[in-house]
């Protein structure tokens, strides 16, 4: 990732963590195979590429191009469709216009779901294919970067590489074994449907808490202060595959990690964290103990 793409990440982090401009890519329900969207948002404009059939099974494409609205999280276009364009195999034809079949509208809940209204009325709850990444805790496995404000910018990076064991809320510790960290998503509790994270020091002090949303291969959430429990805005971002492949890093080009460009935060006991935040004391005390577990 290059200097001046982390800095604007870090700009970001404070504001951005409840935003929920969509994720470009191909979207779908999983109850309607067959019909899918292709979405790209591009600053504050979005194209919509629809592959679906007529009333007569007749394959149809339609492209839907407007603005987001509402904080990126509304759309509604005519879907406009073409036919007799190009063959696959001939030479250029320009397609001709077939009118429009009325107006989609999506509503965003978040960067990977939404509600697709479509001309009829009809309603229909999409989602971003997840055709790579897989589910937790295995989806948690690779390297990510953390990035957020307190009264400075951190950029704190992990590679989680190893499975441990599942906390009593949790699915599955994924750990970085080098760093002493941790991340698990949770499927029941107080924190249900988010990643719960730790960093601990040598002795399983928490120097840092992590509290965010999984979208695929990205996050929105919170850096969690140990001491005061008070929550600052978070990016989060996968920057290598579980099996090592970069996907937003330049090669040879650092990132700054808490510890190395900055003081590291004096660490807390998982004592003093269940004394304020029982559940997340619980869970620090979870992940430290499955992470000591690998490490013995």
């Amino acid at each position: 990732m290059t200097r001046k793409i982390l800095q604007l990440v870090l700009m970001l982090a404070a504001t951005a963590a409840g935003a929920t401009e969509p994720q470009p890519g191909l979207w779908w329900s999983p109850q309607e195979s067959g019909r899918g969207y292709s979405i790209d948002p591009q600053g504050e404009l979005m194209v919509v590429l629809t592959f679906a059939y007529d009333n007569n099974g007749r394959m149809q494409w339609y492209i839907a191009s407007g603005p987001l609205t509402n904080n990126g999280t509304h759309f509604s276009a005519p879907m406009l469709k073409y036919d007799f364009g190009q063959p696959l195999n001939g030479g250029y034809r320009f397609p001709s216009s077939a009118g429009s079949d009325g107006t989609m509208v999506i509503d965003f809940t978040s960067r990977t779901t939404a509600l697709l209204t479509l001309p009829a009325g009809g309603q229909v709850s999409i989602q971003r294919e997840n055709f790579g990444v897989g589910d937790p805790p295995q989806a948690l496995l690779g390297q990510w970067l953390f990035a957020y404000t307190i009264t400075t910018s951190f950029a704190d990076r992990f590679s989680y590489t190893t499975v441990g064991s599942a906390t009593s809320t949790g699915n599955g510790v994924a750990l970085d074994l080098v760093r002493n960290a941790t991340a698990e998503y949770q499927v029941n509790g107080p924190y249900v449907g988010e990643v719960v994270g730790f960093q601990f020091t040598s002795s399983g002090g928490v120097i840092n808490q992590y509290l965010w949303t999984l979208q695929l291969e990205e996050g929105r959430g919170a850096w969690v202060s140990p001491s005061s429990g008070a929550q600052y805005g978070m990016l989060v971002y996968k920057t290598q595959t579980a099996a090592g492949t970069p996907k937003r890093e330049e090669a040879g080009d650092p990132v700054a990690e808490k510890g190395v460009a900055v003081q590291v935060p004096r660490a807390v006991s998982i004592e003093s964290i269940a004394a304020s935040n029982p559940g997340l004391g619980k869970l620090a005390r979870e992940h430290w103990e499955a992470l000591s577990r690998v490490q013995r």
